[in-house]
C-alpha cells in the first residue's frame, strides 16, 4: 500500500490529535487517513463530447464566443491523444 507523509505545523497537530480524540479514533493518523480516504475519490471521470460541455457553457451566458471555440478545439485534441 502507498504512503502518504503529511507534516502538520505543531498548533495543528494539536488540533488534530484533539479532534481526533473527540471523534473516537485511536489516534490522528487513523483520524487524518479516515479523512483522506472518505472525501479523495480515484474515479475516472465521466467522457462528456466536447460539444455537449461547450453548449453547457453557452447557457451560462458567461463566456465569449472565441474563449469556447479554442476551447472546444482543445478538448477534442485532448481527447484525440488520450486515446
Amino acid at each position: 500500500m502507498p504512503t502518504l507523509t503529511i507534516t502538520l505545523p505543531p498548533a495543528y497537530s494539536e488540533k488534530a490529535k484533539e479532534q481526533a480524540k473527540r471523534e473516537g479514533f485511536k489516534s490522528p493518523a487513523l483520524w487524518l487517513r479516515f479523512l483522506v480516504e472518505s472525501r479523495v475519490s480515484f474515479e475516472e471521470s465521466p467522457k462528456l463530447k466536447p460539444s455537449r460541455v461547450i453548449s453547457e457553457m453557452q447557457k451560462a451566458g458567461l463566456y465569449k464566443a472565441n474563449f469556447l471555440r479554442e476551447l472546444k478545439k482543445s478538448l477534442e485534441y485532448a481527447d484525440k491523444t488520450y486515446k
